[in-house]
């Protein structure tokens, strides 16, 4: 996976800048916008192909948001009776991690590449716990 070397947030716009390990020199900056009728959205991964995810804000609510190597974004959609969500990582197998919010609080999920999600357990909620990762309450 390429790392994610740079985040910017503003009204309207997300802006990712990617870097390949070898080739700090190649970056480039791409506006990958947000979901119809949002106001925000931010990238927290990226894989080889391109493939981004993050989370984009309607309204109050953050939702976990994938973009295609084209920058199609996607609202991945969360675990039955879920409010809100956010995507972490994805690996080069297009398999993306975040966490989603319900009424027992935030729970780590797996977005799967055949369009389910799984939520992950509570032996995975500890190591969501310990890990200072991006939070929906930033923005």
């Amino acid at each position: 996976m390429r790392p994610l070397r740079h985040i910017a947030r503003g009204a309207g716009l997300a802006t990712a800048m990617v870097a390949a390990l070898a080739t700090p020199a190649s970056a480039a900056t791409t506006d990958l916008g947000t979901l119809p009728g949002g106001t925000q959205s931010s990238a927290t991964g990226v894989n080889s192909a391109g493939l981004t995810v993050g989370w984009a804000r309607l309204s109050a609510t953050t939702y976990a948001t994938r973009w295609n190597a084209q920058g199609t974004i996607t609202r991945l959609t969360g675990p039955r009776g879920s409010t809100g969500s956010q995507a972490f990582a994805v690996n080069d197998a297009g398999v993306v991690v975040g966490d989603a919010t319900g009424s027992n609080g935030k729970v780590p999920v797996r977005w799967n590449t055949d369009g389910t999600v799984t939520e992950l357990g509570a032996r995975h909620r500890a190591a969501r716990a310990a890990w200072p990762g991006p939070s929906a309450a930033t923005g």
